[in-house]
Parts: structure tokens; sequence; C-alpha cells
């Protein structure tokens, strides 16, 4: 009878990358880099910088005013943007999840979103978040020592208080 395989092969071979093993090798190549190359596909992965930009602030602040009338009212991401500044519709408002700013509504059309309770302190200047994210792979791998807090944020492109007017 033939061997089909000739060559044994063990999980301890040199010649067997595992996926584990091709994970770890290109995590260690994005900690030095800040980009690789995946061992098994061959795609060039990237970290993504992220920023709470005067946008996302702009965007919180929104998402708090129209759910204030309602605790814990979805608010579709559209109907937020749509009654402000069509300037800022680009942005990635679906990353003040990684702040845990917002949290999705996973039982419904896609695109609903509502501020946290740690949102809801951020909106109203009684907590701090980290300045900026490092992500991979739709996760957090590093937070930013530096912390900001909505109004500087918010920078000089909005005012606090005019976008607070009307907030009891």
């Amino acid at each position: 009878m033939r061997e089909e395989f000739p060559i044994s092969i063990t999980a301890s071979s040199p010649r067997v990358d595992t996926l584990r093993r091709a994970r770890l090798r290109l995590l260690d190549e994005l900690s030095e880099r800040g980009k690789g190359t995946c061992p098994c596909c061959g795609r060039i992965a990237r970290y993504r910088r992220v920023a709470l930009s005067s946008g996302l602030a702009w965007f919180l602040i929104r998402l708090y005013k129209l759910g204030l009338f309602s605790d814990g009212r979805w608010v579709h991401y559209s109907d937020a943007v749509s009654r402000g500044s069509k300037k800022l519709g680009g942005l990635s408002y679906g990353d003040l999840r990684h702040w845990k700013l917002i949290e999705p509504r996973y039982d419904a059309k896609p695109g609903q979103w509502r501020l946290t309770h740690h949102g809801k302190l951020f909106v109203n200047g009684e907590r701090s978040v980290e300045k900026r994210l490092l992500i991979f792979d739709g996760k957090v791998r590093k937070r930013s020592e530096e912390t900001t807090t909505i109004k500087q944020a918010l920078g000089t492109r909005f005012d606090y208080d005019d976008l607070m007017k009307g907030v009891l």
C-alpha cells in the first residue's frame, strides 16, 4: 500500500504554522512596526489609531440631547446627524463604543445607538476618557495615558455651552 503522506508533520514541527502561532507572529510584527503581513493570507494588517475628535464629541452631545426625554432611548445615527451639521456625516461614530461611551442595539435595525452611563457622565463633564486608542481586529490593543474631557475634545470647533443649551 502506498503512503500518501510520507512526511510526518506534528504540531511541534517547524513547518506547521498554526493559526495561533500565525496570529501571535502578526501581533508581534504589528507591535514592532505598526503594520504587518498576515502569514496565512498575505494581506497587510495595520493598527487603527483613533482619536476622540471634536466631531465624535459633538455626536455624543446630539445623542444625549435626543435621548434626554426618554431615558435609554435608542437613536439612529442618521437622526442625530440629519438634525445637525451635514459636515459631520463621514465620521466613524461606532468607534465611540471602544471608549464604552455608547452601545449598539443588536435586536433591531443596525445603526441604533444610545449613551451608556459612562457616556452620560462624560457628556456632563463629570468624567474624562483616554484621548486616543490603538485598535486591531475590532479590539482595543492600547489606550493612551493622556485623557480628555468633553470640552477639550470639542476644541475650538464647537462651544460646549451652546451645544448644551436647552438641557436642564
